[in-house]
């Protein structure tokens, strides 16, 4: 994992959405998580990459996206990415990837 993609990802979560610290490490986990599903890193590749393991690697990679920058078009709502996260942060981390 890159450590300035991971960085930012948490600044993001952090600053835009206004994740607490301590559920930052859950969201990062199950974004790894994904990213490993999808054959990538949690880099920025995986930004650009994402949907061949499904809805939720495509929003994990929309939200590496935004946070690495900006978004490219390709966004997804921050509704969409409130809901998701909080459903991870939630279930710890450890729920079924769909």
């Amino acid at each position: 994992m890159d450590a300035i993609v991971e960085f930012r990802v948490k600044t993001f979560l952090y600053n835009w959405l206004h994740y607490r610290p301590q559920e930052l490490g859950t969201a990062i986990t199950k974004m790894r998580d994904l990213a490993q599903m999808a054959g990538h890193a949690l880099n920025d590749k995986f930004a650009q990459a994402g949907l061949g393991a499904g809805p939720e690697a495509r929003l994990a990679s929309r939200i590496v996206n935004r946070a690495m920058v900006g978004g490219s078009g390709t966004e997804v709502s921050d509704y969409e990415m409130r809901k998701t996260l909080d459903r991870w942060i939630h279930m710890g981390g450890m729920g079924k990837i769909v």
